[in-house]
């Protein structure tokens, strides 16, 4: 197991630096993404991101080494509270090929949608190129205090979505990880001021290697713990 990258937005060592060690820090796109104290993040003094400013290009970018790690099997969690105001989508993370703006081309991407709102929201996974689609209805309210944990692991044997450990989608296509960038809560196409995230994520581990589907906070003591005892 190997962590390529973890953002974890506390006050130290600061919302855009790579917690891994490796260096991967991430670059602030547009107005500043904010990382508010409250509610209670579940790991650390601070959220990660929150963009609750709809009226401007925001969000948060990786290095393009990230996804160079994570081409042939890798995955990507973290911890999210999903908050719509009923109407707009909120962009999870989002893999980005070379396309313009406003287009989605091969983009996978993980985003919260509010179908369902207030009592249940829709998470999804989506690319278009070559075609992957992952979409499950939950019945979670959208009540802006229930934090939960998600995972998207893909491979060989295709992709699962994992919400709060239990598997909720599954596909046996692969996404294709373009080697640009990974944007982390915002839209890096067609930013608009309908199409920014509400909801809050924090720590978000990306890994070249796929698992059981654990709350991040347990994962980086398990790591810490194995690179002790090497």
């Amino acid at each position: 197991m190997s962590i390529i990258a973890q953002y974890r937005g506390n006050s130290s060592p600061g919302q855009l630096v790579d917690s891994s060690g490796n260096g991967y820090d991430l670059v602030t796109v547009g107005a500043a993404v904010g990382n508010p104290s409250t509610p209670t993040p579940p790991e650390g003094d601070r959220w990660l991101a929150h963009v609750a400013n709809h009226l401007a290009t925001s969000y948060l970018k990786a290095p393009a080494a990230v996804p160079s790690a994570i081409t042939a099997e890798g995955s990507i969690e973290g911890y999210i509270l999903p908050i719509t105001n009923g109407v707009n989508a909120n962009m999870v993370f989002s893999v980005n090929d070379a396309s313009g703006a406003g287009v989605i081309g091969q983009r996978f991407l993980m985003a919260i949608d509010p179908t369902g709102y207030p009592t249940a929201f829709r998470l999804y996974i989506l690319q278009v190129n070559p075609s992957l689609i992952l979409i499950d209805t939950l019945g979670h309210p959208m009540d802006g205090t229930t934090t939960q944990t998600f995972k998207v692991q893909w491979g060989a044997f295709g992709t699962e979505l994992y919400l709060d450990g239990a598997l909720i989608g599954s596909s046996a296509t692969a996404p294709t990880i373009p080697t640009t960038d990974i944007t982390l809560a915002g839209w890096s196409f067609n930013s608009t001021a309908d199409n920014l995230a509400e909801s809050y994520m924090d720590d978000i581990i990306i890994k070249d290697t796929v698992g059981a589907a654990i709350s991040p906070g347990v994962l980086l003591l398990a790591e810490r713990r194995r690179n002790w005892n090497n």
